[in-house]
């Protein structure tokens, strides 16, 4: 039977959304079939975008032409024979010759009180009253004990972490498993869609495939971790076995990295890997059940059935009166991305019309909105700091240098981290300034590139980089950051798809983490985009993906959300708090004002 014919003259069937399509494309790695966006996904994802895909209407000759390159490929090489063992002679010949390096003369004591090898002049000199061996013992005990551990760092380390490799891949296969189950299950309530819910079935192919690739960037992170540590243990076992006869100072280094594959600081952290499953998962199931005006038949446990059967109170005609009330007030139909608020209590925004300029805004009478004439540049604004009643700093696009506005209109360089760009300005409760800086290009990220926080002082002067802690890299990209009344730096931080708000000390160390939380409303992952703090250490952010602020506590749990209605507000940008009010610029060119809640 031709398959691939078979394949090519079927109906065009997603083999991911289940949708049907005019045209398909041919995944010849997987054998499916996808329509445009499951193809464009396929090829980002990690562990696909090798795969070779081609139309379906050339389908048979890449197949010909795969199978050719097939069968001149050469077979696999033999794999590499275990590393031989030890020769029994080198082991027993344990005699090191060496010659101090002080006196040269012959080493012929190990000095257990310093912890060094000894000759007859070092003895005399300082290790007279000291607790002395012979050498040639020393040697013999620790080569020993050496290869005794190392025997067992082959037993037990290895299988140990070996285990944990394969647990990693049976959980990746399981998130995959959980991935179709979910399409399975998607596609019994998809076919019972109107044609108008077809997006709302868009939204939650992408949020399945979202949480699976969460789990994907988890578990490959394990994996390098776990791969790292299974190096160390083949470098320590490769030293105790070959290493040992060339040097004293080699049986000490063992010694050293020995005593840190088994001091517990060798295992990594099992990845956090999420349920894919259409039930479980962070999806809207509830607004499809509401669109198909049908139920969703899943069996009901105790607790949903208590509350099925509870007496539900029905619901009132009035309007409901929204938690937080809002001030609008519409400056321009570009966004605001960017504000800060002054010690005179105005409000200084990216200029709203162009992007190139920024504005100062009074709000007199409590809701009259008064504008000044805006300073305008000739680069696009990307961040603005309201220093005090007299100078503004200012970052902007593609640049490195830090520009202070004073209250005149004069324009000066406050600080130049060319060829860093610097992304966010935040003035702290000390006077000195956070500034978050990347690469200037933002698609080129490697290992070393440099993506930090800097503390620059009121004359410009770098003072302190947050970067790494302990030897790790501390943020992958930060882009807004700024303080809470303790003096902890609080960071927007992208990952991949992922965006997490970050709490860490000025020294790098990292307190929580907040990735945003999942409701049937809001099932999206968070987009954060503005920073704000209030007096009481509670986190302000502005998802543009969910259209929705986030406010979480000071240990990064999540409290509330201040909602986005149409009416009120749309798609939030920048935030700024001012005492006991928070200003909400959005992509509309419209801002906003709200009292905080004690």
């Amino acid at each position: 039977m031709d398959l691939v014919g078979d394949i090519t003259e079927m109906p065009h069937i997603c083999a991911s959304c289940q949708r049907k399509v005019n045209h398909a494309w041919h995944c010849t790695n997987c054998k499916k079939r996808l329509c445009y966006s499951c193809k464009y996904l396929h090829a980002k994802s990690l562990a696909t975008r090798l795969h070779v895909i081609v139309e379906t209407k050339d389908l048979n000759k890449t197949e010909n032409a795969q199978e050719s390159t097939r069968s001149e490929s050469p077979k696999d090489k033999p794999s590499t024979p275990d590393r031989p063992p030890p020769d029994a002679s080198s082991v027993e010949s344990f005699r090191i010759r060496e010659n101090c390096k002080e006196h040269d003369k012959s080493l012929l004591y190990h000095c257990r009180t310093c912890i060094k090898p000894a000759c007859n002049a070092c003895v005399e000199e300082s290790h007279k009253t000291h607790d002395l061996i012979n050498l040639e013992q020393f040697i013999k005990t620790e080569k020993d004990q050496l290869l005794l551990n190392a025997s067992d760092a082959k037993k037990n380390h290895i299988v140990e972490l070996r285990t944990m490799l394969q647990s990693c891949v049976t959980k990746r296969e399981d998130s995959k498993n959980g991935l179709n189950n979910a399409y399975d299950r998607l596609n019994e309530h998809v076919q019972k869609l109107m044609a108008e819910v077809e997006s709302v079935a868009d939204s939650v192919t992408d949020d399945l495939k979202s949480l699976h690739a969460r789990n994907e960037y988890e578990i490959n992170k394990t994996e390098s971790q776990i791969n790292e540590a299974i190096n160390i243990v083949d470098d320590v076992v490769s030293m105790c076995e070959n290493s040992l006869d060339e040097s004293i100072y080699q049986v000490y280094q063992a010694k050293k990295k020995m005593a840190y594959i088994n001091g517990g600081r060798l295992y990594p952290k099992q990845p956090l890997v999420h349920s894919v499953d259409f039930e479980k998962g962070q999806i809207n199931r509830s607004l499809l059940s509401k669109m198909i005006c049908t139920s969703i038949t899943k069996e009901e446990n105790t607790e949903e059935k208590a509350i099925k059967d509870k007496q539900v109170r029905p619901i009132s005609n009035k309007p409901q009166i929204p938690k937080y009330e809002m001030d609008r007030f519409n400056l321009s139909d570009v966004g605001i991305s960017c504000m800060s608020v002054a010690t005179d209590q105005s409000v200084t925004v990216q200029e709203p019309r162009t992007a190139k300029g920024i504005q100062k805004v009074y709000i007199k009478h409590g809701t009259k909105l008064d504008t000044k004439e805006p300073l305008e540049f000739d680069k696009y604004v990307t961040d603005v700091c309201c220093y005090d009643s007299r100078s503004t700093l200012v970052t902007f696009v593609n640049t490195g240098a830090i520009k202070v506005v004073n209250q005149n209109g004069k324009i000066a360089t406050f600080a130049d981290l060319t060829p860093l760009f610097p992304a966010s300005l935040w003035k702290t409760s000390e006077g000195t300034i956070l500034v978050s800086v990347v690469e200037r290009d933002e698609r080129e990220i490697y290992d070393d590139s440099t993506r930090a926080v800097y503390i620059l002082s009121i004359t410009g002067r770098i003072m302190k980089k947050i970067e790494y802690f302990r030897g790790k890299r501390t943020l992958n990209r930060p882009y807004r950051a700024i303080e809470n009344t303790k003096g902890e730096i609080i960071v927007i931080d992208f990952i991949d798809l992922d965006d997490r708000v970050v709490w860490m000390k000025k020294n790098g160390e990292g307190i929580c983490s907040y990735v945003g939380h999942f409701t049937p409303k809001y099932p999206r992952l968070m987009a954060a985009q503005g920073l704000a703090c209030d007096k009481n250490n509670r986190i302000y952010i502005s998802d543009a993906r969910n259209n929705v602020i986030h406010v979480v506590d000071g240990a990064g749990k999540f409290v509330c959300f201040i909602e986005n209605d149409t009416e009120r507000f749309f798609s939030p940008w920048a935030l700024c708090v001012d005492e006991n009010k928070l200003w909400i610029g959005t992509s509309s060119g419209s801002l906003f004002r709200t009292y905080i809640h004690s």
